[in-house]
């Protein structure tokens, strides 16, 4: 009714403030008492697009600053990030290998972690289908529903979940794992092309890193990272050449040993070229069979490992740069028989693409390497990881003498301690590794990258 006070509408947006004229009140008197004048209407949506505006513009500027998410670290082999899913909290691999958003919930009658009910939740909706997704270490059945979900100050409100009903994969019942988070480039491959929780949040970039040493050490994951953007002249670029993962061309592999002026190529890897897929849902380094076997003939791992600081160096040609892989990054411990027991952390993977055999470096690399993935420029964007997961200067290893593991000389007179993190094989619990979701779903060679 005429006189009544309005509140006020998107101040932060500048949306100007008034009574609606009496006469919009006194229109239409002879109609139905419910019936609202069209001018009236009329200025009621322009409140509510003030509104939406004002939302909008705040959400821009809570991506803008982005959100720096600790990953809790488990055994050295997986990484869980606590986010919420309606008016849950729950804690998640963030993968850059997969695209959908599963989550353990009551549904599924034989689970012992049954952390979402949806029942419980305002903000769900249901969809119904039923899926079957098969990753690497196992499979999941799963339904499909639509929820508001949170990370830190950025959110969603109709992100597509996947709520599993059914799941074979033990290692998520040892980690207490409750939700698989997919990160990758663009829509999943197929015909639902949901899109993933990057693309609702509105999230450009992002980066993950790693710390070594100590198995409680956490990892980050950084939305919308400020530090990661493409003017950052301590990172260097690599073009994302996977239409469906985080894929980049990988030219030469090369050794290098203390002491010596110039890495070694090694015939029969990589020669015309491969394709390397940095994954954060990849506890190891994957490399073809046959490729393996050449690898083998430069890294000779002793089990008690007596020779570690004598092991090479891997020299990857990745874009137009190169990157390195010392001892500590490609050998891991374990425990066999109550013993210490030195091995390799490279394990096999039989995949071809049309950009060459397929390589995955997981984790091992996003230690080495503070990584940002952009999904805006397609782009990977890569620094060193500095002390606290922090980025610090990209160096050249080709540029140094000896061996990778030593203090180097910025251009910019700053100094680059590339030894950041205790220089030694890392110890892991192997029944907790993790392989990509794409790894052993099929019986085809070929990989759609």
């Amino acid at each position: 009714p005429a006189g009544t006070l309005f509140p006020l509408v998107g101040p932060e947006a500048g949306v100007a403030a008034a009574l609606p004229p009496a006469s919009w009140a006194e229109e239409d008197r002879t109609g139905p008492a419910t019936a609202m004048p069209k001018q009236l209407a009329l200025w009621l949506a322009l409140c509510l697009q003030g509104d939406a505006a004002v939302l909008r513009a705040h959400k821009k500027l809570q991506v803008q600053q982005g959100h720096r998410q600790p990953l809790d670290n488990f055994n050295n082999m997986q990484y869980h990030g606590h986010f919420q899913i309606g008016p849950t909290s729950v804690k998640g691999i963030f993968d850059t290998g997969s695209f959908d958003l599963l989550v353990m919930s009551t549904r599924c009658t034989s689970c012992s972690n049954q952390a979402y009910d949806h029942a419980s939740s305002s903000t769900y909706r249901a969809e119904g289908t039923m899926v079957r997704h098969v990753f690497g270490s196992g499979s999941i059945v799963s339904m499909r529903g639509y929820e508001k979900v949170s990370v830190g100050e950025l959110s969603t409100s109709n992100q597509t979940i996947w709520e599993i009903m059914e799941h074979h994969i033990p290692a998520l019942d040892v980690a207490g794992v409750d939700a698989i988070v997919g990160m990758g480039p663009g829509y999943g491959p197929g015909e639902m092309r949901d899109a993933t929780l990057v693309m609702s949040l509105n999230v450009d970039h992002f980066s993950f890193c790693v710390q070594r040493g100590a198995a409680n050490l956490p990892g980050y994951l950084y939305w919308q990272d400020p530090r990661g953007g493409a003017d950052n002249s301590d990172f260097v670029s690599m073009p994302v050449v996977g239409r469906n993962h985080w894929a980049v061309r990988l030219g030469s592999v090369s050794f290098k040993r203390s002491g010596t002026s110039a890495p070694a190529e090694a015939s029969g890897l990589c020669e015309s070229g491969c394709g390397a897929i940095v994954d954060s849902g990849t506890s190891l380094i994957l490399v073809p069979s046959a490729q393996i076997k050449v690898l083998a003939k430069f890294i000779q791992i002793q089990r008690d490992c007596s020779n570690f600081h004598s092991l090479p160096t891997i020299h990857l040609s990745m874009g137009d740069h190169m990157f390195a892989l010392p001892p500590r990054a490609y050998v891991i411990k374990t425990q066999a028989d109550g013993q210490d027991t030195c091995q390799s952390g490279i394990s096999n993977l039989d995949k071809t693409s049309r950009v060459g055999p397929v390589w995955v470096l997981g984790l091992p690399f996003l230690r080495e390497y503070y990584t940002v993935f952009d999904r805006s420029a397609m782009q990977l964007r890569v620094a060193t990881a500095g002390s606290g997961c922090n980025p610090t200067p990209y160096v050249n290893p080709s540029t140094s003498a000896g061996n990778y593991n030593m203090t180097l000389a910025d251009p910019r007179g700053l100094t680059v301690n590339t030894t950041h993190t205790v220089d030694g094989p890392l110890s892991v619990d192997m029944r907790f590794a993790t392989v990509p979701i794409w790894a052993q779903n099929n019986t085809e060679a070929s990989l759609d990258i």
